[in-house]
């Protein structure tokens, strides 16, 4: 809602549970978040700033233009 009022909202994304079903016991049920920009745009991350709720719950640098999160469920939204 915050990012909506600031006018840097993207877009939501829904994912399905359960995303892939190896076999009866091995189910893989974790989610990626990621973000692709260029350079410039996160040169400062995560020194001056940082996406998160925690020092786990913190999107991380995966490339020279990227950043990206692991998340075991889609968070549902807050009433």
């Amino acid at each position: 809602m915050e990012s909506k009022k600031r006018n840097v909202f993207a877009c939501e994304l829904h994912g399905k549970s359960n995303l892939c079903q190896i076999n009866d016991t091995l189910k893989l049920d974790s989610f990626q978040i990621v973000i692709n920009t260029d350079e410039s745009s996160i040169c400062y991350f995560p020194k001056l700033w940082q996406i998160g709720n925690s020092i786990n719950e913190s999107f991380r640098r995966s490339g020279k233009e990227t950043i990206m999160l692991d998340i075991s469920s889609v968070p549902n939204e807050k009433s």
